[in-house]
């Protein structure tokens, strides 16, 4: 099974079907079951805390902007939404928009474009 780092905080919400969406530079694999897990410690200087095991159903291009002001946009590649951008936040699994806004201000530098793709994903049942 392949595994991908996923931050602690969102274990619990991948688990009450709260958070089904990932963004990551790259795609994972469409189809394969992935088991989720955090560091114990350190990252990559301590174990692996495995958590839930998910399925990519979809991997879709997405382009984060920071601005001059420090606001965050989103732009899902042929505006082809499966849900409002405005929820983004909710199935990535922040509690408000700022949340999020907040996290990837540490990825995107002022006035900087990144592309990265968004991938929703499935709970596999134990």
């Amino acid at each position: 099974m392949i595994k991908r780092a996923l931050a602690e905080q969102f274990h619990q919400k991948v688990m009450d079907g709260i958070k089904v969406s990932t963004i990551r530079p790259n795609p994972w694999p469409l189809g394969a079951p992935i088991q989720l897990f955090h560091w114990e410690d350190k990252p990559y200087r301590s174990k692996h805390v495995n958590g839930p095991a998910v399925i990519a159903r979809s991997a879709d291009p997405i382009t984060i902007a920071n601005d001059a002001t420090g606001a965050i946009s989103y732009h899902l590649a042929g505006d082809d939404l499966r849900h409002a951008i405005t929820d983004l936040y909710v199935i990535e699994g922040f509690d408000s928009q700022e949340k999020m806004d907040t996290w990837f201000r540490r990825l995107v530098k002022p006035t900087q474009t990144i592309h990265q793709y968004q991938m929703l994903f499935s709970l596999i049942k134990p």
